[in-house]
């Protein structure tokens, strides 16, 4: 196994056969590295893989084969299930985020808001690179309050009153395909 990951670039072996992390997977996979992927690997694997097992029960029967196909009750009761599912909103969003934090002409603006935020990282990755903005997001009601990790809101810069908040909507029914960032001057 340890082979194949080198073969793939994701290990180094040395010539006495011990395994290092590769750069990459330094940097994308070890959860301390601001730039930590896992949590994406993580949710498709414990929510999505077993989906794909179950296609043909639902195929040959037309029943949902997941909770989440019945509603988000079970969802918005369960932490273990919002965290896996945070966690893999903020892997997925990341390099996006770091990439709107980047390339977005920030300088003419003072404010910003990311509407249906989820697990916070666009607001908070936007906030880390440019220190003249203020702004947050705002989240489904039944969605908890975000931990500073999934948001990757440790930095201790963003701790200031009113420089990187979080607002929850009074409306538990999310709606994941509206989810604009809205930029005021």
């Amino acid at each position: 196994m340890f082979d194949a990951l080198a073969a793939l670039g994701l290990l180094y072996r040395d010539a006495a056969g011990r395994y290092s992390n590769s750069s990459d997977a330094a940097h994308y996979l070890v959860r301390q590295s601001p730039a930590y992927l896992g949590g994406l690997l993580i949710h498709l694997d414990r929510r999505h893989y077993r989906s794909w097992g179950l296609l043909t029960d639902g195929l040959r029967t037309g029943e949902p084969q997941t909770p989440l196909a019945t509603g988000y009750e079970q969802f918005y009761g369960d932490a273990g299930l919002q965290e896996l599912f945070l966690g893999g909103m903020t892997a997925g969003n990341l390099v996006a985020a770091q990439a709107i934090a980047a390339k977005f002409p920030w300088h003419a603006y003072r404010t910003f808001i990311d509407i249906g935020t989820a697990p916070g990282c666009v607001p908070i990755e936007i906030a880390r690179a440019h220190s003249h903005l203020r702004g947050g997001g705002l989240r489904a009601g039944g969605l908890r309050p975000c931990s500073s990790r999934e948001a990757r809101g440790d930095d201790p810069s963003l701790h200031h009153p009113g420089r990187c908040i979080f607002e929850w909507q009074p409306n538990p029914q999310p709606t994941p395909s509206q989810s604009p960032i809205a930029i005021t001057r």
